[in-house]
């Protein structure tokens, strides 16, 4: 380590020496230089210190004063940079020593081949240099450039060239424009101004004697010293550069090739074969050809499918649809058995409610999952149907017709998909072969369609459009086209473009004039002179100066507008003035800063007017990306003529359609002849049923349900059996109806007019004042109810409220009979108010209605009116429905006056049944029991407190709770002790449980169980009739009772 060290530390005051001496090729001034004494005598003449520069690079400004340099402040960047006098014996470059020492100008090892900056000094008779030292000169640095143009004359020429240069009306500025103005900008950048002088003339006699051009004449002036600078729009050309340096280009001008228009007309042919002339012919079979191939493939693909061998992804389908609905059923299921759990928890109206409309909302799930389950079973057997199934029935008429049928759609198929970029088949369950052909074909329809796109783009636009009788140079060349070009630009054109033929315009402003004398076939101008030319100016300037230059070289009128430029930019020439040399630096300065300003755009903008604005029709100058109606007429027939096959089609179709409904209509009216007598049957007018036919006549009833609530005998329900497909009819079949001989569907006497009977009428037996009546109707789909059972209010609201609540699709329109009833009537109306149901149409006659005469009703009223279910929007019905339930049939104080004269049937697994009487206070409640035994009776007594056979208990009456779900409890005195019963009855007070406590008399009567159930049986025609329907019902218990 010492060595180094030691050889560093060493070589720190060579290190040091070399940098105060300054650079070898230009050293510092040392006591061996001549001249140093002579130097030093000037300095302290001058009043510096002797020293002052004289002792190699130092910082001799720093913090000091001196005659002409005030740095006590160090205020100035120069005043702490080095900077030393330098010897000039060795400074300057030396030629003839470099060779001497075998090297080149500008090489680094010899001092006599290289240079540094130096200046000479004002005060003394020395030249000092900064450079020397490594530091740039920043003492002068303004003066350097300002002192050349400062407070000076500058002799110059101007050459118009509007509107970037011309004369002005202005006595301050005698010429004006974007040039004229970014020079004068230049020169407010010296201080004081200089003063301009502006020759008369383009330039000097004795430089246009030597050159055609007077720009470059005027190059030529400022070479030889007659003009300081030439302010015109100049070409920056070599030949130019060879005399006089330029200032930094301004801007520059672009060249194009202009040729005459061929405006091209657009035929219809054109237009038609526009959107097929991305492929060729060739092209286009290819994609037909391999769309026909995937066509073929799917076909017999699909024949194959109906043979069986691809019969599993149908089935699979099918499989997975029943799956959906076992599942949707299960969720049924557990709502259903929430539902019951919400029922027995007290105190609960919230859960009970969501539980209500999970079991709705499950309910209507599993119907569609059911539906959906059924078509595709539908569709799967009906494909099995099909004769294809066997290859040998190809050939066979009937099969040939579906196999063309099948081929045609599947030819479609594929060109749909191809079209839309769609995959042909999708989903999970498609096998892996075939999504492997589905991408392979979407590969193809992607790249292809891409492919049209891009190609048909520049093809779509197919207007009137500019097209040039050549596009290139080359094809001048290849024409042998003779060429317009400037003068100046002659030999630049020739050296790039040894053939072609060039006929020389002594300024570029003639070519056009050159052109249209037919002197040549095209030209390079740049695009100036192409604005000018389709402005009209030169047009005019060549007019005013000869008549004969306002045709063309056959004598028509001129038109410059059919002169166009084609392709892109030639060449582009820079643009900049020719300054002398003693003015290049200061002046460049003085323009690059006006650049970095941005006053060349400025001054475009605010001369903007001024620009020439083309006369010639914009559309036939310029090419808009927009397409016009022109340019779709082509798509608009071919895709029209489409149209037209697709519309004779249709109308051929509905014509087929027309007669066929015209046929259909016929048997349906035929159908409706039903005889006189069905018509006449039952309670309700031939005109109401009538009304019921035309009320439900459109053709989308065809496949569609209806129920008839309150059927009776059937007349009005076979009035719906016209037009729906099947028709419920719902009512109490009871074996006392038999007897009294009414309440039973007479389906013999249901007859059509050709003695045919009625088959699409299902007979149910069904209680619908029973809650949950139509549970097993949740799943079905119902368009139309009829109600006519009962005519009270209650019965009434409670079958509008099953169809409402029960039934969650679709009942549309409710028909009620009998609304002369004023009960009927009021309920209808509370129903409309409450938003659930809207007047439709009134049905049958006003006053000829027997049970509205026998009544003595208001017969100003309709025998029936129909009303429509409204809908819409499904949430707010949903809660509307629900909450004119809670308010018809609302627990809170009128729970005590509904409950009061009940009766309710009591019943177990064991012998006995009571018959429990509720009354409210004064009278007391009563409960009799009797033997099943002992009932060999068919029919109860006319008095149903007292029934044969029972005994009978006194109870008081009951005191009620309606906090959550009803319950009451009932005292009576058995055995000298009161005893109290518990019951608790559901939401709607249909059901009721009661709990015997233990050791209660009344065990003994009821062979020792704990608690019954009864069955409100406040409706109805009677307590024998309730009794056999429930023992009908109950086919075990019915063969216990005697005959």
């Amino acid at each position: 380590m010492k060595p180094i060290v030691l050889l560093f530390v060493a070589g720190l005051p060579q290190f040091a020496f070399a940098r105060q001496a300054g650079k070898p090729e230009c050293p510092c001034i040392s006591s061996s230089s001549s001249g140093y004494e002579s130097l030093q005598r000037n300095l302290a003449a001058t009043g510096f210190p002797s020293d002052y520069g004289m002792q190699g690079c130092r910082a001799y400004d720093q913090g000091a004063s001196h005659p002409g340099i005030d740095c006590s402040g160090n205020a100035h960047d120069y005043c702490q940079n080095q900077w030393c006098y330098v010897d000039t014996s060795l400074c300057p470059m030396k030629r003839e020593e470099c060779a001497a020492a075998g090297k080149k100008l500008g090489s680094a090892e010899s001092p006599f081949c290289r240079a540094r900056p130096h200046v000479q000094s004002a005060v003394v008779s020395g030249h000092w240099s900064y450079e020397t030292c490594g530091f740039l000169n920043t003492y002068n640095r303004t003066g350097v450039i300002q002192a050349p143009v400062a407070n000076t004359v500058l002799k110059i020429a101007v050459h118009e060239w509007a509107p970037f240069l011309f004369k002005s009306s202005d006595s301050k500025h005698s010429y004006a424009g974007p040039t004229f103005g970014f020079f004068r900008k230049c020169m407010e950048e010296f201080v004081p101004e200089p003063e301009i002088q502006v020759v008369d003339v383009p330039a000097m006699a004795e430089s246009l004697a030597r050159f055609d051009s007077i720009y470059t004449a005027c190059v030529h002036d400022v070479a030889i010293g007659n003009l300081d600078l030439c302010v015109s729009d100049m070409w920056v050309l070599p030949d130019r550069v060879l005399l006089v340096e330029f200032l930094p280009a301004s801007r520059h001008d672009h060249f194009y090739l202009v040729v005459r228009n061929m405006a091209r007309h657009v035929s219809l042919y054109d237009r038609l074969t526009t959107p097929f002339s991305p492929f060729t012919l060739q092209g286009w079979m290819t994609v037909l050809a391999y769309l026909t191939a995937v066509s073929t493939f799917l076909w017999l693909a699909l024949l194959c499918k109906m043979q069986g061998q691809y019969d599993e992804f149908l089935e699979e389908k099918v499989e997975w649809a029943n799956l959906d609905m076992e599942d949707a059923f299960a969720k049924l299921e557990n709502a259903r058995e929430e539902l019951e759990k919400a029922r027995l928890e007290p105190r609960n109206a919230e859960a009970l409610a969501k539980a209500e409309s999970a079991v709705k909302e499950a309910a209507l799930n599993h119907a569609k999952k059911q539906r959906h389950e059924e078509e595709l079973e539908a569709g799967l057997k009906a494909n099995k149907k099909l004769k294809l199934l066997q290859w040998s029935n190809l050939c066979q008429c009937a099969s040939l017709r579906q196999n063309l049928h099948l081929l045609a759609g599947t030819w479609y198929d594929v060109w749909a998909h191809f079209l839309g970029q769609d995959m042909i088949y999708e989903g999970d369950k498609v096998p892996g072969a075939f999504k492997m052909f589905s991408l392979a074909f979407a590969f193809f329809s992607i790249v292809t369609l891409a492919t049209y796109t891009a190609s048909l783009a520049s093809m779509l636009v197919a207007e009137r459009q500019l097209v040039g009788e050549i596009s290139s140079i080359e094809d001048a060349i290849a024409r042998q086209y003779t060429l317009c070009v400037p003068d100046v630009l002659r030999k630049s054109v020739q050296n790039t473009y040894g053939e072609l033929r060039i006929f020389s315009c002594k300024e570029i402003q003639l070519c056009p004039r050159e052109m249209q004398l037919g002197n040549c076939q095209a030209m390079i101008v740049s695009e100036e002179v192409i604005s000018r030319m389709h402005a009209g100016w030169i047009f005019e300037s060549d007019c005013k100066q000869n008549k004969t230059f306002c045709e063309d070289s056959e004598g028509n009128p001129r038109n410059d507008c059919s002169l166009i430029a084609t392709g892109n930019v030639l060449t582009s020439v820079p643009i900049a003035f020719p300054a002398s040399d003693r003015l290049v630096k200061s002046l460049s300065w003085a323009s690059a800063s006006q650049h970095a300003k941005g006053t060349m755009q400025t001054e475009l903008r605010a001369h903007s007017h001024e620009f020439p604005k083309s006369i010639c029709d914009a559309p036939t100058q310029q090419r808009t990306l927009a397409l016009g109606a022109e340019d779709l007429s082509g798509i608009v027939i071919i895709s029209g003529f489409f149209s037209g096959l697709a519309l004779v089609r249709f109308l051929c179709t509905q014509y087929y359609v027309h007669k066929e409904k015209q046929k259909s209509r016929e048997k349906i009216l035929q159908d409706r002849e039903y005889r006189r007598e069905t018509l006449e049957l039952g309670l309700t007018t031939v005109k109401f049923k009538e009304d019921i036919i035309d009320l439900f006549a459109s053709k989308k009833y065809a496949t569609r349900a209806a129920m008839d609530i309150g059927a009776g005998r059937g007349s009005t329900t076979a009035a719906l059996a016209v037009n729906f497909a099947v028709v419920v009819a719902i009512e109490k079949y009871w074996d006392l109806a038999d007897e009294l001989g009414c309440c039973h569907l007479e389906s013999n006497q249901l007859l059509r007019k050709d003695g045919s009977e009625i088959t699409n009428i299902v007979r149910l037996h069904m209680d619908t004042l029973l809650p949950f009546a139509f549970a097993s109707l949740v799943d079905q789909n119902f368009s139309a109810v009829v109600i006519d059972a009962q005519h009270d209010f209650e019965s009434i609201a409670r079958e509008t409220f099953h169809v409402l609540r029960d039934i969650p699709c679709c009942v549309e329109t409710i028909v009620y009979h009998d609304y002369c009833f004023e009960e009927v009537f009021q309920t209808l109306l509370w129903f409309e108010l409450s938003g659930l149901l809207t007047f439709q149409k009134f049905m049958g006659e006003p006053s000829n209605s027997p049970m509205c005469k026998s009544a003595g009703e208001n017969l100003e009223r309709a025998e029936g009116v129909a009303m429509k279910v409204s809908r819409r929007p499904l949430k707010d019905f949903h809660e509307k429905v629900e909450e004119a339930f809670r308010g018809s049939f609302a627990r809170g104080e009128s729970l005590e006056k509904r409950l009061n004269r009940t009766q309710w049937l009591l019943f177990s697994p064991h012998s006995s049944i009571g018959i429990l009487t509720m009354h409210s206070w004064p009278r007391l409640s009563h409960l009799s029991f009797l033997r099943r035994p002992q009932l060999a009776f068919k029919h109860f007594p006319a008095t149903r407190d007292r029934p044969g056979g029972t005994k009978l208990f006194f109870l008081t009456y009951p005191e009620w709770d309606a906090s959550h779900r009803p319950s009451l409890v009932v005292y009576s005195l058995q055995k000298s002790r009161p005893w109290a019963l518990l019951g608790v009855m559901d939401r709607e007070l249909r059901l009721l449980r009661i709990v015997l406590p233990e050791d209660h008399p009344m065990r003994e009567d009821l062979d020792g169980i704990d608690g019954v159930m009864g069955v409100n049986l406040r409706f109805g025609t009677g307590l024998a009739k309730d009794l056999d329907h429930l023992l009908h019902v109950d086919e075990a218990l019915a063969k216990r009772i005697p005959t």
